[in-house]
């Protein structure tokens, strides 16, 4: 009797299909200095190709995570005022390499003060589910935000500055396990 709940154990432990975990992908091409408060455009943007080194059975979430420092821009509006800082906002889309009208994930994060940052933020969904990162590969849209919504308004002092010492995309998902096949009689073979 002791045998058989050994070898069923056994079978139950071989024969879970997936094993839960996160895995992190480095985003190398976000590194650097980002410089983004031009008087006419208030966008930076990047595009990455991203690639799973794994491809997940099922996946719960995805997040980026950020380190760096930051540094706002100081912008005046003629005489309506005296010169104001701008704080910086990173966000970030997700969807399917080429697809524009598919699946849309998108994490947002404002920098409250100027100084280190350091923040995982998780994707939340516009519309759709993960199943376009079931095969592994993704379009990754960066945008860094460095003016807000100023209009009329010119640079007063010096530029902002974002730089990244750290970008990584924390897929939190089931990976299959290989399982190796085994008849019964192997199994009853291994304990006899």
């Amino acid at each position: 009797m002791k045998n058989l709940a050994i070898a069923l154990g056994l079978v139950l432990a071989l024969a879970r299909p997936a094993v839960a975990t996160v895995i992190e992908v480095p985003v190398p091409e976000l590194v650097g200095t980002h410089s983004c408060a031009h008087t006419n455009e208030s966008w930076c943007s990047q595009n990455v190709a991203i690639h799973l080194p794994v491809i997940p059975a099922v996946i719960h979430s995805v997040s980026l995570r950020i380190e760096g420092t930051a540094s706002f821009a100081t912008f005046s509006c003629g005489t309506s005022g005296p010169p104001f800082v701008v704080p910086t906002t990173l966000v970030a889309y997700l969807h399917d390499p080429g697809v524009f009208q598919g699946d849309l994930w998108w994490a947002l994060h404002s920098n409250a003060a100027s100084g280190p940052i350091a923040y995982t933020q998780p994707f939340e969904v516009q519309q759709g589910t993960w199943a376009f990162l079931l095969d592994g590969t993704a379009t990754l849209e960066f945008f860094l935000d460095a003016t807000g919504s100023i209009d009329d308004c010119d640079l007063a002092g010096p530029r902002d500055s974002t730089t990244l010492t750290s970008a990584t995309l924390l897929v939190d998902g089931d990976l299959p396990t290989p399982t190796a096949r085994r008849s019964w009689g192997h199994l009853k073979a291994i304990y006899r």
